[in-house]
């Protein structure tokens, strides 16, 4: 799992983590890791970018259930993007709770942050 971090310029305290490859056991440490991080760092909105995500297992759903309960915990905004349908609609099944967003900017505009 390899994992981008950024934070726009004009919002620091929005955090986006582009998550690429496979979201399983495997990813778990380094995903939470930097979500913990984030967190820590003092941020008040996360966006995890799914977009190149190649797919998630049971494991995987369960972490972003997870993060979901941890940022709530935290008052830490939190919203996932894809523009991948077939991904949205797993998570969608899997965790009717989770709203996976179709871009980027659709998933900041719902934390209101403009990019």
């Amino acid at each position: 799992m390899q994992i981008v971090r950024h934070s726009p310029e004009h919002d620091a305290e929005l955090v986006i983590l582009g998550l690429a490859g496979h979201l399983d056991l495997a990813a778990l440490p380094s995903v939470a890791s930097a979500v913990d991080q984030a967190i820590d760092g003092g941020a008040s909105r996360v966006v995890l970018d799914l977009g190149q995500v190649d797919s998630i297992d049971s494991a995987g759903m369960g972490l972003l259930t997870t993060i979901r309960a941890q940022c709530a915990t935290a008052s830490v905004e939190l919203a996932l993007a894809s523009r991948h349908s077939e991904l949205r609609d797993h998570v969608a099944r899997a965790d009717k709770t989770l709203m996976v967003h179709s871009s980027l900017d659709d998933a900041c505009a719902a934390l209101g942050v403009s990019t």
